[in-house]
């Protein structure tokens, strides 16, 4: 399928770059330094490659656009058009994976997990849903994809069943410190301030008895400080100075 908006993108960006009248670009030539020069060249022998991936969306031609990108900028790293260029082709080809592995049937049920967490990342939150639902009917004692679920239904203000989503998780992961951040934030979102605060006594609770969870690459996916903004951010929408300025004083602490 033929991405049209990638590729008006690219005919806009050449078009600005390239199209010039023959007297603007003799004084556009004279102020270009060398570097700019030799840039500007190897972006136009670019532009049939660029519009070839978006185009057909195959790997060889990602790849040749990839490495032609990377070698630009090998010399001249700092350049801000072929950084932006090449993180639009990543951008193009992330979005193409995710749909292509979305669509296979030979994928098993825990895989959406991954895929899923693709979309999420890319802010395709309707997506995201539907690959976790896959998961979770096949394994609905499994807390991740009911926890990474309320996340994306969250963000699409389907805040009800996201703190649905966000409960089903701890109800079979109690100790899922993440969860509890994040079902304390759907519940703050439509004003139950009440439940929030319970909820992040357990977050608290659960921290100090089994520590914070932590992803693949060994971040957390919440931590301490997220539990003390939301406390802050309870307190003054209720109208409670005191303990506000309490959790403002915490953070300020740990962001020194």
């Amino acid at each position: 399928m033929i991405d049209f908006k990638y590729i008006s993108i690219i005919m806009v960006f050449f078009m600005a770059l390239f199209t010039m009248t023959p007297a603007n670009l003799l004084a556009a030539s004279k102020k270009l330094s060398p570097e700019a020069k030799e840039i500007k060249s190897r972006l136009k022998n670019l532009e049939k490659d660029l519009i070839d991936f978006y185009k057909t969306g195959s790997n060889k031609a990602f790849a040749i656009a990839r490495v032609k990108l990377e070698r630009i900028l090998v010399k001249y790293p700092d350049n801000v058009t072929v950084n932006t260029m090449l993180g639009m082709i990543y951008s193009k080809k992330s979005q193409d994976i995710a749909d292509s592995l979305a669509k296979r049937t030979d994928i098993k049920a825990r895989q959406f997990f991954q895929i899923g967490n693709l979309f999420l990342a890319q802010k395709r939150f309707e997506k995201s849903v539907e690959c976790y639902n896959k998961v979770t009917d096949a394994f609905p004692k499994w807390s991740c994809p009911h926890r990474h679920k309320g996340e994306a239904l969250m963000k699409m203000n389907r805040d009800e069943e996201a703190i649905a989503s966000l409960e089903k998780s701890i109800e079979v992961r109690k100790n899922h410190f993440d969860a509890y951040v994040y079902l304390a934030r759907a519940q703050v979102k439509v004003n139950r301030y009440n439940e929030a605060k319970e909820t992040l006594a357990m977050a608290i609770k659960v921290a100090k008895e089994n520590g914070i969870c932590k992803d693949e690459a060994g971040e957390p996916e919440a931590d301490m400080v997220d539990v003390y903004e939301l406390y802050a951010k309870i307190y003054k929408a209720i109208g409670d100075s005191v303990n506000y300025q309490k959790y403002k004083e915490i953070l300020k602490k740990l962001d020194q």
